[in-house]
């Protein structure tokens, strides 16, 4: 007990617990030893016996704090008593419940910034009848005794020690108390320091977005912009829609689902992109981004397209739809990259036409056809949009009018004109026989001459005509369909 304590240990020792007593040697004929709690005295009260007290004496149970009280007596029965220092009777055993890991490791890992922190990764210590604890960081296998070595301070999470990418830790934990008791140990959870970030090799845009561009019709679909996500050594993937000048990092608002084409984010023209960030188990952060995306939503504008050529009166003939010319020209608009055409008929709907090509319609596009058409016009940019609108309509005749026969009406019908009835205005002409023509006009000719362009054409003449002048002479009604 010269430590001033008796420990569980030291509790089974035969040793005695003093050494000498101080006294009048030539007086004293009888020396007696007892032990008292130092809330007693020494004296009368304590049980004495001839042998100093050893560290196993009875009498030193419960613990607490004794002294060893010494009575010296003479022949005739006086006595004088003296008493030790006092010293603590600590028999119990240390027990060690639990230490929680705390901060930076309290989810069970370490990454790679975490490692970075000074922050204790231990607390909450829990056990009993200690009165020093010490602490030491040792591998998660490795187990917890007297030949680690320990120290005064909690580890902290930029321990030198913590090395091992994707190695186990935990921090041991020594108890001890001023008696010397048996030392307890125990340990916290292991934790596992991952110093790898997770890998982003790329996030395709996808759907809508394959080509890089959302129109404004696109803009209304909820399908993913992108996708698949390929990476590894994540455990969670967020995304932001942003725009393309954007860091991706913090601070951004991420999602665990992929944006879609009808995002809010779209809200004005202009690039965007997807931030991809990706977490592991340890916390281990990794941002990347997809491709740009274009954001158009604006339409662009048609305004008009003037018929050309040999439509520019509105009609196209046999003669026109041989030649190789446009029958559009002067095409106004805005906003568009790429105008295609196709030729429909007028009561069509230019947007459900298929058939659209770059190329301007031209007169051989009507060789075969007859009726009322038009020019549609496709104008489209880049991201999709698309607008439609047409020339005005006009009218393709590519049948050439036939001629059948002409009648005369009934003042020539006799194959005579008479003095009487040259006087008349009555049509010379009866019923008109041909097909393909809207209009026919006429001309009074001689018997000989030949019905063609040369000749002046008007109203069917009448039986009163100036032209009728020859007296026996021959005439004709010439037609023009």
């Amino acid at each position: 007990v010269s430590d001033g304590y008796l420990n569980s240990t030291e509790r089974s020792h035969t040793s005695s617990l003093v050494s000498t007593v101080d006294g009048s040697s030539s007086t004293v004929t009888q020396t007696n030893y007892g032990v008292f709690l130092t809330s007693g005295s020494c004296g009368s009260g304590v049980t004495f016996g001839s042998s100093a007290p050893a560290s196993n004496h009875a009498g030193l149970s419960p613990d607490g704090t004794y002294k060893v009280c010494a009575r010296v007596g003479d022949a005739v029965s006086q006595y004088g008593y003296c008493e030790s220092s006092g010293f603590v009777v600590n028999t119990q055993t240390m027990t060690f419940t639990s230490m929680d890991l705390a901060g930076v490791v309290s989810d069970g890992y370490m990454n790679i910034s975490d490692h970075a922190a000074t922050s204790a990764i231990a607390s909450n210590l829990v056990g009993s009848h200690y009165d020093t604890a010490r602490y030491a960081l040792i591998d998660g296998s490795s187990s917890c005794n007297v030949s680690v070595t320990f120290g005064s301070s909690i580890p902290t999470a930029d321990d030198s020690g913590i090395t091992v990418d994707g190695g186990t830790y935990k921090v041991c934990v020594e108890l001890s108390d001023v008696a010397g008791n048996p030392k307890v140990y125990g340990s916290t959870s292991t934790f596992t320091y991952d110093s790898s970030a997770p890998v982003f090799t790329s996030l395709a845009l996808a759907n809508a977005a394959s080509d890089g561009y959302i129109n404004l019709a696109e803009h209304s679909l909820t399908t993913d912009l992108g996708g698949p996500l390929v990476g590894s050594g994540y455990s969670q993937s967020s995304y932001s829609l942003v725009s393309s000048t954007t860091t991706c990092g913090l601070p951004l608002t991420w999602s665990s689902s992929i944006p879609k084409a009808d995002s809010t984010v779209l809200a004005s023209d202009g690039t965007y992109k997807i931030c991809v960030r990706l977490t592991d188990v340890a916390g281990n952060i990794t941002y990347n981004g997809s491709p740009n995306i274009e954001f158009d939503g604006t339409v662009p504008v048609f305004t008009s397209i003037a018929l050309a050529n040999g439509a520019s009166d509105g009609y196209i003939n046999a003669s026109e739809s041989s030649a190789s010319t446009d029958v559009v020209s002067g095409l106004t608009g805005s906003g568009y990259d790429q105008a295609r055409y196709v030729i429909s008929s007028s009561a069509s709907v230019c947007s459900s036409q298929s058939g659209y090509s770059t190329s301007t319609p031209q007169g051989t596009g009507f060789s075969s056809l007859n009726g009322s058409y038009k020019i549609c016009v496709e104008l489209s940019d880049t991201a999709g949009n698309t607008v439609y609108g047409s020339s005005t309509t006009f009218s393709v005749k590519t049948a050439v009018p036939s001629f059948s026969s002409l009648s005369l009406s009934a003042v020539a019908s006799d194959g005579y004109v008479s003095i009487s009835e040259n006087g008349l205005t009555s049509s010379l002409v009866g019923t008109l026989t041909g097909a393909s023509y809207d209009a026919a006009a006429y001309s009074l000719a001689a018997q000989g001459v030949t019905c063609d362009g040369a000749l002046t054409y008007g109203s069917a003449p009448q039986a009163n005509d100036a032209g009728i002048t020859s007296n026996g002479s021959y005439y004709k009604v010439c037609v023009k369909l």
